[in-house]
């Protein structure tokens, strides 16, 4: 630090060697003192923004589900969950089911529950609507068969040895095929190469393969104009094996209802090695097969709930289906599902009279046929 009486001295000997020199220090400290304060206000700005922002963020929060009336914080929505109500719902599905062959499908006891649902969201804040659309159904009308007639004769049981899967087959009435020949499908029939020399009207027989989907292959066999499909899974000792897993994840692809598709079987635990050395050493293979459908469009619907509160613009929306397989419940596929949205919808309406403000509008959807694909 300069003291001014020093620098007035030298100012005073010779004012025109010192004046600059002493304006220019002065002008110096000027400068570094401004760009101190600078400096502060800057850092006070940001420690500003960075408080308005926490807080800001803090209030963000508080009224994400709320508007600008001050109430009381709405508890996270998982911790008010009452898992009681949840699996007393599930029950009351499962009981549905009882009534109805234990199946809760289209045409059995998907419709009983849907009235159970309105039934739950009567007296609650919402619209609940129904909609109504077609579906195909298919049913057999007997069973079908499949047998080996060459190069010897074996008529396989149907349930045990194979399974028919009729959901790509338009058309209703008896079908008969008799020595169909057979031609192996290399590699789960994932390319289109694989079928590059298959002769068309045949039945195309190949491996459940992890390196494609059901659908790929398939539609590749549609392609060739495969009269139908075989398939079937290695065992443990070809080193091929697939976890039942694998076998269902790939299976559950085949529900397209193409309006163009050919029928397909299916060695579950019977496995046809003996046929599958057969055409891999070109041996004439042949195969006869029946079945009988009837196809019909029946009525289903989806079930919807849409709060009466909430900004219409601004829509969150839940969806399960609630429809199960024809042979079983559907209590964990999708029931779980459909009871938690449930629970969720009753939760929303309670929080909604004691007195939250949601911002959200809020609709629940409850899907019909699913399991028909």
């Amino acid at each position: 630090k300069i003291d001014p009486s020093t620098m007035k001295a030298f100012e005073d000997q010779n004012p025109s060697s010192y004046q600059y020199e002493w304006k220019r220090v002065k002008s110096d400290g000027q400068q570094r003192e401004e760009k101190r304060k600078r400096n502060g206000l800057k850092l006070a700005i940001i420690i500003g923004i960075v408080v308005l922002l926490v807080a800001g963020l803090t209030v963000g929060m508080i009224f994400v589900f709320r508007d600008s009336e001050v109430v009381r914080p709405v508890p996270n929505l998982k911790d008010m969950v009452n898992m009681d109500r949840v699996m007393n719902s599930l029950r009351d599905l499962e009981n549905i089911s009882l009534s109805y062959n234990n199946s809760r499908a289209v045409e059995t006891g998907y419709n009983a529950s849907i009235e159970y649902i309105e039934s739950q969201l009567a007296g609650k804040d919402y619209n609940v609507s129904r909609q109504y659309f077609d579906v195909m159904m298919k049913k057999l009308k007997s069973t079908p068969t499949l047998s080996l007639t060459q190069p010897y004769a074996f008529n396989f049981a149907y349930g045990t040895q194979f399974e028919f899967f009729p959901e790509d087959v338009a058309s209703s009435g008896s079908q008969s095929f008799p020595n169909v020949p057979v031609s192996a499908v290399e590699n789960g029939g994932c390319s289109q190469e694989n079928f590059a020399e298959f002769p068309a009207g045949n039945i195309a027989m190949y491996a459940i393969s992890t390196k494609c989907n059901f659908r790929t292959a398939y539609q590749l066999a549609v392609g060739a104009q495969a009269k139908a499909v075989v398939l079937f899974v290695y065992p443990a000792a070809a080193g091929q094996a697939l976890m039942a897993a694998q076998v269902e994840s790939y299976l559950d692809q085949k529900r397209s209802q193409q309006a163009d598709g050919i029928p397909i079987f299916f060695f579950r635990t019977f496995l046809p090695l003996d046929i599958w050395t057969f055409l891999l050493e070109k041996q004439p293979v042949t195969m006869s097969f029946t079945f009988d459908l009837d196809v019909y469009n029946t009525k289903t619907m989806n079930l919807f709930a849409e709060s009466n509160w909430g900004q219409s613009d601004s829509i969150v929306f839940y969806g399960s289906h609630l429809d199960s397989v024809l042979a079983g419940p559907g209590i964990n596929d999708d029931g779980s599902g459909s009871m938690s949205n449930l629970e969720l919808a009753k939760i929303l309406d309670e929080n909604q009279k004691n007195g939250a403000k949601y911002i959200n509008k809020v609709r629940f959807g409850w899907w019909g046929a699913e399991e028909l694909g």
